[in-house]
């Protein structure tokens, strides 16, 4: 290893060494950049007829190797010089050949006007210590080339890490604030969710009181319907059970018409008004049970649909604005409800329909009882009927006259 004062030195004379006497040159004696050195001497041209004397040239002298070989190569030091390319043949090449001025003259080329000037000699090679300084001092140089290039990328990657860095607590902290904010998000989701399915609870547990309400006043007025049929289905068969015994009365009569005509004929007249008069009234009591029961059930329908209008009413009020979809759902459920109540209703109607026909049937029995008298005038003492306010009281043992 050298020693550091030693390197700085080196250092010192590189900085202190002229390079300018080693620059390469053309054959008019420029340098690289063109211009002419100073302290050589311009060569005149061709047109001058003038040829450079030999001694203007003088002696060449053995070059100093200065400290700035450092920045060569070892292998540029240590190469072969190179012949001159418009000098003369080296001895060592054979025998003497006749030189390129000698051919073309006192000019250096066909092209070219100038003179014929040679080169000096290639400097000799520098030795070996030398050529082992130049080649440390470029290991030297490579070294802090190499550890300021280390520097620099260290101080980049750092910067790149630090860079990284603040990125990465950039992110960590905007991922704590969404999960914090999902937490929050998450906790208000499941509060409604627990709030939705409470008032849900409480919604079906509602409408569970409202359908058994519903069913239990449905089955009162289907009874209460049923309790009604009943009714008018006995009367009509009382009245059937009238009808047959006065026809049976009527076949007495036939079979004892020859014995006391007139006073079967009185006896048969009195039947009828009788008849008529039990016809009359009961299509009086069944207009009357007829009205009551139309009264009963526009009364319960109303009172239905004003409860249902109070409570849906009351419902949409207190739970309209939280929870909409859950009350479509019920409102819907009322509607098939009311469809419900609708259906039973057309039942209602059809049970109510039924009394006409039954009434169509007690007047049926009727007309053919009348046109079964009226088919035998013989029976009564003339075709004039009695008057309906007309009475007849008639004193006829049943024992001895009628055996019915």
């Amino acid at each position: 290893m050298l020693d550091e004062g030693h390197v700085r030195q080196l250092c010192e004379d590189l900085g202190r060494t002229d390079y300018s006497r080693w620059e390469r040159r053309t054959p008019c004696g420029c340098g690289r950049g063109g211009a002419p050195q100073r302290g050589l001497r311009t060569l005149p041209h061709l047109r001058t007829r003038r040829a450079r004397p030999s001694r203007e040239r003088g002696p060449s002298k053995a070059p100093d190797y200065p400290l700035g070989c450092l920045a060569g190569s070892s292998r540029e030091l240590s190469s072969t010089p190179r012949p001159a390319e418009h000098g003369p043949q080296s001895p060592s090449l054979g025998p003497a050949w006749p030189s390129q001025a000698q051919v073309l003259g006192a000019s250096c080329s066909v092209l070219c006007r100038h003179p014929w000037v040679e080169r000096p000699p290639p400097p000799p090679p520098p030795p070996p210590d030398i050529q082992a300084l130049c080649k440390k001092m470029a290991d030297v140089k490579v070294l802090e080339y190499l550890a300021e290039t280390r520097q620099a990328v260290v101080a980049e990657r750092r910067q790149r890490i630090q860079a990284l860095e603040a990125a990465n607590e950039r992110l960590a902290q905007e991922t704590r604030e969404a999960e914090e904010a999902a937490f929050r998000d998450v906790n208000a989701t499941l509060a409604q969710l627990q709030r939705h399915q409470n008032a849900q609870a409480l919604l079906e547990d509602l409408h569970g009181r409202q359908m058994s309400e519903a069913i239990a006043n449905e089955q009162r007025i289907e009874d209460a319907m049923r309790q009604d049929v009943a009714e008018l289905e006995r009367r009509v068969q009382r009245a059937g059970v009238r009808l047959e015994e006065a026809r049976a009365r009527l076949r007495s009569l036939r079979a004892y018409h020859g014995r006391d005509r007139p006073l079967q004929a009185a006896r048969q007249a009195q039947l009828q008004r009788q008849l008529q008069a039990l016809q009359q009234r009961q299509e009086v009591e069944e207009a009357e049970a007829h009205r009551q029961d139309e009264e009963q059930l526009e009364r319960i329908a109303a009172q239905d649909a004003l409860a249902q209008e109070a409570l849906l009413l009351r419902v949409a009020q207190e739970h309209l604005e939280d929870f909409p979809h859950d009350l479509q759902a019920k409102s819907f459920q009322n509607t098939g409800l009311r469809k419900e109540i609708e259906i039973q209703g057309k039942e209602v109607v059809a049970l109510r329909l039924r009394i006409p026909a039954l009434q169509r049937e007690v007047r049926q029995l009727s007309a053919q009882a009348r046109k079964q008298l009226h088919s035998s005038p013989w029976l009564l003492p003339s075709n004039r009927e009695p008057a309906p306010d007309e009475e007849a009281e008639l004193d006829i043992p049943r024992d001895e006259e009628l055996p019915f």
